[in-house]
């Protein structure tokens, strides 16, 4: 194998490990929040704080939790009766909502 070839396919795989990383992390512009039977509530700690979410509609819902000032959780596929939640720092990140995903 040529120079070339290994100098193209590490580019590549750079490029495409990039755009992993980009998608992973990165929030979408705008996502819709969801519905009113996803139930939310916070709960603190010290030093941190828990946001919850629990599926109290009568279909599976796809669904994450927001925070401001830091990264979100993570997409959760909740069927009915089903929760999640996720804990961070209690500063300075503050619960924003749950969106759909």
């Amino acid at each position: 194998m040529s120079r070339v070839g290994i100098g193209k396919k590490a580019a590549v795989v750079g490029t495409m490990a990039a755009a992993i990383v980009t998608t992973g992390l990165a929030s979408p512009a705008y996502a819709a929040a969801a519905p009113s039977c996803v139930a939310r509530w916070v709960t603190s700690g010290t030093f941190t704080q828990t946001a919850h979410m629990r599926n109290d509609c009568g279909y599976r819902v796809n669904a994450y939790i927001v925070f401001d000032f830091g990264g979100d959780g993570g997409c959760q596929t909740l069927n009915p009766g089903e929760g999640a939640y996720a804990t961070v720092p209690k500063l300075p990140r503050r619960f924003a909502g749950i969106n759909l995903c």
